[in-house]
């Protein structure tokens, strides 16, 4: 009698047999679902590093073309020698879809998430493989959604090493503009000075009625601001006169260098120089760039 009872609790039930099969589901599972998070985790890191380098890459590529490159053939990441000369997984995410490349039309005129202006974005359709936001309807201004991965392209701070370097060659060239008039009694008062106008020796006004320098009568550039003969305005001078290329005239950002008139006081930084009105466009800002 004790032997039968001994064996009858050795064995298992149906119902202790579907439990034990339950939980080992369960545990099952998890272990897949985990390894799976853990897997596109790794794959989540591959991906930005990817698009961190793409972005870098677009970075230098604008520090030496001054713009962006166009994106390639359906909006992927233009990896040819002739733009970021880049090996072809470059396009691609870590799970093998192909990668979303928009560039704006300027600089700035892309918004991401309703932040800073960028030049472009590079998107992953991220984990779930799906892209989930919206680049049709307003690729300009975007709210990234889902599992999606982004990475924003913004090159403010190239655009700032631009235009200093620009800003250099300029007061360069307005440097060796003033050295032609260094000494010479500009407005007639007897004293040597920087300020006024040359007269011309077929006219005793000031400025002169015939045409003996480029910018037509005034010879100096201290009371010089805007003025239509035959340019309408200095910077327009100065790079005609030492032959620069249009490129010099805009910054970055698409706007004319300003000239700091005489109006501006001596004790203005802007004075007597080209300066750039920054990102906002607005001269007397704090984003002024000025050399």
């Amino acid at each position: 009698m004790c032997t039968k009872n001994l064996k009858s609790n050795i064995g298992f039930s149906l119902l202790e047999i579907v439990i034990a099969i339950t939980i080992l589901g369960i545990v099952t599972g998890f272990a897949i679902s985990i390894s799976h998070s853990i897997g596109n985790m790794g794959k989540t890191t591959e991906t930005k590093n990817r698009m961190h380098l793409v972005t870098q890459e677009i970075k230098d590529y604008y520090k030496g073309h001054g713009a962006i490159p166009v994106s390639g053939t359906a909006n992927r990441v233009p990896i040819d020698s002739i733009a970021l000369n880049m090996e072809q997984k470059n396009r691609l995410d870590a799970w093998g879809k192909y990668l979303h490349y928009y560039p704006g039309g300027s600089i700035s005129s892309v918004v991401v998430n309703s932040g800073n202006s960028v030049a472009g974005y590079i998107i992953s359709n991220g984990p779930n493989q799906t892209l989930e936001t919206d680049i049709t309807s307003d690729p300009d201004n975007i709210i990234v959604s889902g599992d999606d991965l982004i990475s924003p392209v913004n090159v403010t701070s190239e655009a700032v090493e631009i235009t200093i370097n620009e800003l250099k060659v300029l007061q360069g060239k307005v440097n060796a503009y003033d050295a032609l008039f260094e000494g010479i009694d500009n407005d007639g008062d007897g004293a040597p000075d920087e300020d006024g106008c040359v007269k011309d020796s077929g006219s005793a006004t000031c400025p002169p009625t015939g045409i003996n320098d480029p910018n037509c009568g005034t010879a100096t550039l201290d009371n010089l601001s805007n003025y239509t003969c035959p340019y309408s305005d200095v910077i327009f001078l100065i790079t005609d006169l030492y032959s620069l290329s249009s490129s010099y005239e805009k910054d970055p950002w698409s706007n004319f260098y300003v000239w700091g008139e005489a109006s501006l006081t001596t004790v203005n930084p802007r004075y007597h120089k080209f300066y750039s009105t920054g990102p906002d466009a607005i001269p007397g800002t704090a984003d002024d760039i000025i050399p």
